[in-house]
């Protein structure tokens, strides 16, 4: 574990300028590709640079995004040209979005992304104005991705010729990314499939699968129908109240996370224009607040889920090597 803290802070450290780790199996290179700087949004997203033509603008980062979005007005500023997908509009509709997407190359730090399809959302993504779009798995899964969250970066990374098994000396999980991006967690002491979500600013539950996963009974928050005007896209639902639920422990890939901070989806049986049905939603989707007590690596190249503390630090002098 140690070895893995060493080179996983060298890349964090020197990402921005396409430093190159060698580890000791042959021909194995990690290249840390972007150090992306997180900053944080009205509704506690966590929002990265992302460079779109010769424009900067501020996209949500959430690998439980299975596609990524683009805002119609940022796309029409970008004079981007809309395509329209037979079917899109039917599987996305209650998202918001329309029937349409567009196509643009886009940069991250030193990391070219070309072809990247963005669904286009005729409204506002969120109640935070600098928010263009989110970055989803599709973009997210070219690279292996490094989430610390508690120091505010996003970390793209190229491997070659690597097992992450024999360079990250420390346990892992399996990822799942059909449907939807999930690793497995236990929460007191129940296994529980989770999305990892960087537009969570805390944990959330089904109230649908409450009390078979966590052996607790929740409800649904009941919110009052908001008025007839266009409401901001809010993918898994309106924020709601915080409030302890009785789960006093979830563990990521051996970590104890203690105490989460704790919501419950605004979700219902049949969507309607406020609300996403509860069987559309996970049982569990873990936060930023609980993300920034990890560092957390995703390996799409094995579908592997590494974590460890996100105090973990190298000794003053200490070498990737």
């Amino acid at each position: 574990m140690r070895r893995a803290v060493l080179i996983l802070v060298t890349l964090v450290a020197t990402a921005a300028a396409g430093f190159q780790a060698i580890a000791d199996q042959d021909n194995c290179t990690l290249k840390g590709l972007a150090s992306l700087e997180i900053t944080t949004s009205t509704d506690g997203w966590a929002l990265v640079p992302v460079q779109l033509g010769s424009t900067t603008l501020e996209f949500a980062v959430n690998p439980a995004q299975m596609f990524s979005m683009l805002t119609e007005s940022v796309a029409r500023e970008q004079q981007l040209k809309f395509v329209t997908i037979e079917g899109f509009y039917e599987r996305t509709a209650f998202l918001g979005m329309t029937k349409f997407i567009a196509m643009s190359p886009i940069r991250l730090g030193h990391a070219d992304v070309q072809g990247t399809n963005f669904a286009i959302i005729p409204r506002q993504i969120g109640n935070d104005p600098r928010v263009a779009g989110i970055l989803g798995l599709d973009v997210l899964s070219a690279f292996d991705v490094l989430l610390d969250f508690a120091h505010s970066k996003v970390v793209l990374i190229s491997r070659k010729h690597c097992s992450l098994q024999g360079v990250l000396q420390g346990p892992s999980v399996p990822m799942k990314i059909t449907n939807w991006f999930r690793i497995p967690v236990q929460v007191n002491g129940r296994n529980v499939e989770a999305e990892i979500s960087g537009i969570s600013a805390s944990t959330y539950v089904n109230p649908h699968s409450a009390m078979e996963n966590f052996g607790v009974e929740v409800h649904a928050p009941a919110f009052a129908d908001e008025a007839a005007a266009v409401q901001p896209l809010m993918p898994h639902g309106r924020i709601t109240p915080a409030i302890k639920l009785g789960i006093n422990t979830i563990t990521v890939d051996g970590i104890a996370i203690s105490n989460p901070i704790t919501r419950v989806y605004d979700c219902e049986d049949a969507p309607s224009n406020y609300r996403i049905t509860c069987d559309s939603l996970p049982p569990l989707e873990l936060g930023i607040s609980e993300l920034q007590k990890v560092k957390a690596y995703l390996d799409f190249q094995d579908g592997l889920f590494f974590a460890m503390p996100a105090d973990a630090s190298p000794a003053a002098g200490a070498s990737p090597e």
